[in-house]
């Protein structure tokens, strides 16, 4: 098939005759004499260099999807014979022209389960680059779907976790009071989303056992056309896990190369995003916070910005997972 697609591909006369004749229209069903001369088949480069060497001579194929089939790639069912065998007659062309409808619908069934099945792998691949924890709700709260990001979270959170009851999996809580909350939250987002569509968070905080910071869940409705079809139910609605342990992610790469900023004015982005002070880099890297503060002015001018905490959140808006 490489050999074909990437030299023969060209020299095909079989192919070339049927699209000059428009005969891939679904439901054709033609032999090699009726599309090439036998003589001039076999005096063909294709011939000689593709087909003989596979002991290929006659041909019956039938168009299961033309070229005009918008939901389909074209395609074709072919069968082969060698040199020293019969044409294909009216027989073979028969049986082949009864078995392309249920090849229509097999292969059409098929190729839209494999679009359906890459777009799910896509859009569920694109929520692992994204830094905080998603967590996806089926319409009976229980969780259909986390990125690493969560699945990750939720494996060494103390005051949060996954749990699975034999019905599916569902979030827990550190006790039985803050699980009954947190079942009623998830609820309040699930039910609402089953009627209509209001892009209003809510959120809640999940302290940790030993005093750790809390993790914070903030969960909101799904539109009804969104794109996050899972194998274990349809989600609904969509939550955000965030650590307030970890420090900031903020993407200053990104930020700079949308709003050019220099490599100075990334680097002290980067470094705002991970808590540093203008007092600290200006110590570590030997310079004046002056010069600092005139960097931070050019990037304010940049970006449209006036604060260094609106430059650390457009930077967070953009993280992503590396």
């Amino acid at each position: 098939m490489a050999r074909y697609a990437e030299t023969y591909h060209r020299l095909d006369l079989w192919t070339q005759a049927g699209e000059s004749r428009q005969l891939f229209t679904p439901g054709t069903v033609v032999t090699d004499e009726a599309l090439v001369p036998r003589e001039h088949l076999l005096a063909s480069t294709y011939y000689r260099e593709f087909l003989a060497p596979a002991n290929i001579s006659r041909l019956c194929t039938s168009v299961v999807f033309g070229q005009s089939d918008p939901g389909n790639l074209p395609t074709v069912i072919s069968i082969y014979r060698g040199i020293d065998a019969e044409p294909f007659g009216r027989r073979e062309k028969n049986r082949l022209r009864l078995l392309t409808p249920h090849l229509s619908r097999s292969l059409g069934l098929m190729f839209r389960l494999r679009d359906a099945e890459n777009k799910l792998a896509a859009s569920l691949a694109a929520l692992d680059k994204l830094a905080c924890g998603i967590v996806l709700f089926g319409r009976d709260g229980c969780v259909v779907h986390t990125n690493s990001a969560a699945a990750e979270l939720l494996k060494g959170n103390e005051g949060l976790w996954l749990t699975d009851d034999g019905g599916g999996h569902r979030l827990a809580a550190a006790n039985q009071e803050a699980t009954k909350r947190l079942d009623r939250f998830i609820e309040s987002a699930v039910s609402t989303s089953a009627s209509a569509f209001f892009p209003v968070p809510h959120s809640m905080p999940f302290p940790g056992k030993s005093g750790r910071p809390p993790s914070v869940l903030s969960i909101s409705p799904l539109p009804s056309d969104h794109g996050f079809e899972t194998r274990a139910g349809q989600a609904v609605a969509i939550g955000f896990l965030f650590d307030t342990m970890l420090p900031g992610q903020g993407d200053a790469q990104m930020l700079g190369e949308i709003y050019g900023l220099t490599p100075a004015e990334i680097r002290l982005t980067s470094e705002l995003c991970a808590g540093w002070s203008i007092g600290s880099i200006a110590a570590f890297h030997g310079v004046s916070a002056e010069t600092l503060k005139s960097q931070l002015k050019s990037i304010f001018l940049k970006t449209g910005t006036h604060r260094q905490i609106d430059v650390v959140r457009m930077a967070s808006v953009l993280a992503i997972k590396k």
